[in-house]
């Protein structure tokens, strides 16, 4: 089998069959563009109609390759963890436009693969970072991230605040579970195939923002903030529930014009 037999073997689509074939060559794909008379090895044929068949049984790309780009930069990714979304990089923008003063503490709740902090650390200079998750395999996760770009970050196992330590944070960050239990049937089939820990919030969606905000209050600096994201409709119970707690709040839109990042500060 050739690589241009190879692109069009079964009908997969083509980008996604570029990617599979780059990831079992380990090539660019312009060597796929460049070299369509490449004649695979026997190994190599069978390792990409694997990686084929498993696309079309629904597996998400990223748990055939195990990578996914956050931030311009490739993170390892399996199944026990939340596959990485553009939209979570709003987090970041957020977070760096704050100018936070050196050694300033930051805590990232619901961790999962820990684009979040790794990311953080590697844009903004000296911050200390505790990563917290329930998931002891999503954490395992996190750590291969972290050795990877040399991070020095702590992750803990942490249900919420629960084990998290007794300090003031500058920054509060998270990405919580946040898609209400009754519209699972609704999601995409490769989104079923994530874990369920990291999808749904609760009946309404929001019952990791009621813990974030009320429990978030001793965890904060007086003059500290949270950036959380949020559901794409979730703005007006995000303000409700902000409001309630005592927060003042902003929202940013993602680039599809949602509103998808609260940035919020203890109203004092």
């Amino acid at each position: 089998m050739t690589i241009t037999k190879a692109l069009k073997y079964k009908n997969i689509d083509w980008t996604e069959a570029q990617i599979l074939l780059s990831h079992v060559l380990n090539k660019e794909k312009l060597f796929l563009l460049t070299h369509g008379d490449y004649s695979l090895t026997e190994s190599e044929e069978k390792g990409y109609i694997d990686c084929v068949e498993k696309r079309l049984e629904g597996v998400p790309i990223a748990y055939i390759t195990h990578k996914r780009e956050f931030y311009g930069r490739d993170f390892y990714i399996n199944e026990n963890v939340l596959i990485p979304r553009p939209e979570t990089e709003l987090i970041i923008d957020v977070v760096k436009s704050l100018s936070l003063p050196n050694n300033s503490k930051v805590l990232d709740l619901c961790t999962g693969s820990g684009i979040i902090p790794i990311t953080l650390m590697q844009e903004i200079d000296n911050i200390e970072v505790i990563g917290a998750d329930i998931s002891l395999k999503a954490l395992e996760v996190a750590r291969i991230n972290a050795q990877k770009y040399g991070n020095n970050i702590i992750f803990i196992e942490s249900d919420m605040f629960e084990d998290v330590p007794k300090e003031k944070y500058k920054v509060i960050t998270a990405n919580p579970p946040y898609i209400p239990t009754h519209d699972s049937n609704s999601l995409d089939e490769d989104v079923k195939r994530e874990p369920s820990l990291a999808l749904y919030g609760g009946a309404d969606g929001l019952y990791f923002y009621r813990i974030i905000l009320g429990k978030g209050k001793e965890y904060l600096q007086e003059k500290g903030f949270m950036v959380l994201e949020i559901g794409y409709n979730q703005k007006d119970q995000i303000e409700t529930l902000a409001c309630e707690n005592g927060y003042k709040v902003v929202f940013f839109k993602d680039l599809q014009g949602f509103d998808r990042v609260a940035l919020l500060c203890l109203n004092i």
